[in-house]
């Protein structure tokens, strides 16, 4: 390993503190988005600040189900990206920063969520006796909502593969050692 592709202690700390925010603004939007996509499919439109707005028919959240993937893969695109171009394991504390972060988010909404859950009686604004009679801010909904979904289940599994796999284990050989020359043994006309 080159002194170059050694990374500081800063840029070590930068990286595990930008996938932290980034990670529990992920659970964030992906609550917002599961929390439209239930109410779709319960026949509820909510409007941008997640207030119901009318009953419709109920119908697939095909829209939604979109956007949670699109900002699914926008979340895990940097992770795999540094993954295969990493040079050492000191590249991977962003990666282990996420996990750690997704996990205490979802354990946080387990421990703190009453069951059975009901996302769209979590918006009727009614105190909780779990907060002390005291409604949730949207903003803890949605994050509660992000962690309790399947969703980030199956990103915390790519993440925790992510955390154990080899740094730079897919990335391509340096063409200047695997070519081979080869005489070409064919007449001459």
């Amino acid at each position: 390993m080159h002194a170059a592709d050694r990374p500081t202690a800063p840029g070590v700390l930068l990286g595990a503190a930008a996938a932290v925010v980034g990670a529990a603004l992920y659970v964030t939007a992906i609550g917002y988005l599961d929390l439209r996509a239930s109410s779709i499919s319960t026949g509820a439109l909510l409007g941008w600040d997640s207030a119901v707005v009318a009953i419709v028919p109920p119908r697939a959240p095909v829209w939604e189900g979109l956007a949670i993937a699109a900002v699914t893969a926008l979340a895990f695109w940097p992770f795999w990206w540094r993954q295969r171009t990493a040079s050492s394991r000191w590249h991977q504390v962003p990666v282990w920063a996420a996990l750690v972060t997704v996990l205490a988010l979802a354990a946080w909404a387990a421990a703190t969520t009453e069951f059975p859950y009901s996302p769209i009686a979590a918006l009727s604004g009614g105190p909780s006796p779990v907060t002390g009679g005291v409604a949730d801010p949207l903003a803890v909904t949605w994050t509660r909502q992000g962690a309790l979904s399947p969703v980030t289940t199956v990103f915390v599994g790519v993440l925790a593969v992510l955390s154990v796999a080899r740094p730079g284990a897919r990335q391509a050989p340096d063409p200047a050692t695997t070519e081979v020359a080869v005489e070409d043994d064919r007449p001459r006309r």
